[in-house]
């Protein structure tokens, strides 16, 4: 690889991980507004529940569109998005303690394995592989 080209590969790499946190943003805005629309109330397990699948939805989104995105080594992307979101996670997890049921936030944690496995490896590139 030419020199010349490794700025283009970071702004490449940097593009797609805007693209991703856009994902998730866009994906959490969704979820609440579609439960306003559906009138929803607020509050209680029930939105509890609806907000974490839709921040799952967002998540594996996330996932599969920094894969695609990438300009090189699309796994490496996923994992450092990863450490991204444990992290993020942890702070969320730290200065919110209390606010929200256990279950709630077990469910948070133990979603990121499920949105790296389903938005990175099942939707990422590597399943645009003919069998």
């Amino acid at each position: 690889m030419a020199w010349y080209r490794l700025p283009l590969l970071w702004l490449r790499s940097l593009l797609a991980f805007a693209g991703a946190v856009a994902a998730i943003w866009a994906g959490n805005v969704a979820g609440g507004e579609l439960a306003a629309a559906l009138d929803l109330p607020r509050g209680g397990t029930g939105r509890l529940a609806w907000d974490l699948a839709w921040l799952t939805l967002a998540g594996i989104t996330a996932f599969a569109l920094l894969t695609r995105l990438a300009p090189r080594w699309p796994r490496a992307h996923a994992w450092l998005l990863l450490a991204l979101m444990v992290a993020a996670m942890a702070w969320a997890t730290q200065g919110m303690a209390g606010e929200f049921p256990a279950w709630f936030t077990l469910g948070a944690w133990l979603s990121l394995a499920l949105q790296y496995a389903v938005g990175a490896e099942a939707l990422g590139p590597r399943a645009r592989r003919p069998s």
